[in-house]
């Protein structure tokens, strides 16, 4: 599975916003501040799914089902809460999934493109 050039662009940038949500300097805005959101994912309906050309929806079928955000965003929904920052060491140990689980699928398709030749 050859990944474009720009969908490893935006998923470096996802990790960089959960590194920055990891260390208490940024916050989760969800798709407004996700970087392979705001490449693929359909704003005009909220509801739409996510591109199927999305690095994680091409793993899990759509939007993020499946990852560690799903527990993420259950969190912060039941504390109606957005703008989100881990408080607590659950929340902690739920980002750090997330980043965890973003950055094997980045390193993961950067190995598969290096094996088609694709740089």
């Amino acid at each position: 599975m050859k990944t474009s050039k720009r969908a490893l662009k935006a998923l470096k940038g996802s990790i960089k916003k959960w590194e920055k949500i990891v260390n208490g300097t940024g916050a989760d805005w969800g798709a407004s501040n996700c970087p392979l959101c705001k490449l693929y994912y359909g704003f005009e309906d909220f509801h739409v799914k996510c591109s199927t050309s999305c690095p994680i929806a091409k793993l899990h079928e759509e939007s993020c089902r499946d990852t560690p955000f799903q527990e993420w965003i259950a969190v912060q929904i039941e504390k109606k809460e957005f703008g989100y920052r881990p408080e607590t060491a659950r929340e902690i140990k739920l980002a750090k999934a997330e980043l965890r689980f973003l950055k094997r699928l980045y390193s993961k398709l950067v190995r598969e493109n290096e094996k088609e030749g694709v740089k």
